[in-house]
């Protein structure tokens, strides 16, 4: 099932009376590896959406990790994970996927946005809670898709993949959903998420940026 956002967009502003659970807890959830370059810039800014931070290091050889401990009480870092061999370069993502799953939960983790180290939410997202307001909308089972882009060799322009124009990377844990079963490039909301609906936001103005291309000498050299 999928259902349109707008009922959600209009509720922006209003004083939230109750949110979807309980005791509700926004985690991100973040793979690094020799990320050095742009580590602490990308947990800046995801730690203005999140109540906490799990990062798992996919044996990284640089020093990010002791970044990442260095800025843990600043940016709200919770638990490092640390892998000793690659899961990615083994063609097992979805074993590093499922720990940073299990360390959220048992940190309390109700909603997860799951983000790459050179990856950063547009800044107008945190205007007046924007992003935060949504996602504790969410009802358990619900997965948010928004708009990726990618700037393309310089900050001046960005490109958009046809096949990928919505990333889904915030949901709402069932409780029961796992990325077990899942393999290399393993999805970032598990496969079997269920009891909810698919939501996407469409407005152009807000989106994902990756920032994977958009200085290929820098990153070449770090």
């Amino acid at each position: 099932m999928k259902r349109n956002l707008l009922f959600l967009l209009l509720l922006i502003g209003m004083p939230i009376t109750g949110c979807a659970i309980a005791h509700p807890r926004i985690v991100g959830l973040m793979q690094i590896r020799n990320e050095s370059c742009i580590i602490e810039q990308c947990l800046h800014a995801l730690s203005l959406y999140t109540d906490a931070i799990v990062i798992l290091d996919d044996a990284s050889s640089d020093d990010t990790v002791q970044i990442c401990a260095s800025e843990a009480q600043k940016y709200h870092i919770e638990k490092i994970i640390c892998n000793e061999t690659s899961a990615w370069e083994h063609r097992t993502e979805g074993d590093n996927r499922q720990k940073l799953l299990d360390a959220g939960r048992e940190i309390g983790g109700t909603h997860f946005i799951v983000i790459d180290a050179d990856e950063m939410l547009t800044a107008n997202f945190a205007d007046n809670n924007y992003l935060r307001n949504i996602i504790l909308r969410l009802n358990p089972g619900d997965r948010l898709g928004i708009n990726i882009m990618h700037p393309w060799a310089c900050m001046d322009r960005y490109r958009v993949y046809f096949n990928e124009k919505i990333k889904y990377l915030i949901y709402c844990d069932d409780g029961a959903c796992s990325h077990k079963q899942e393999l290399i490039h393993a999805l970032r909301v598990p496969l079997n998420l269920s009891g909810g609906a698919n939501l996407e936001l469409l407005d152009e103005r807000y989106g994902l940026l990756h920032f994977g291309y958009a200085n290929w000498v820098m990153i070449c050299s770090c």
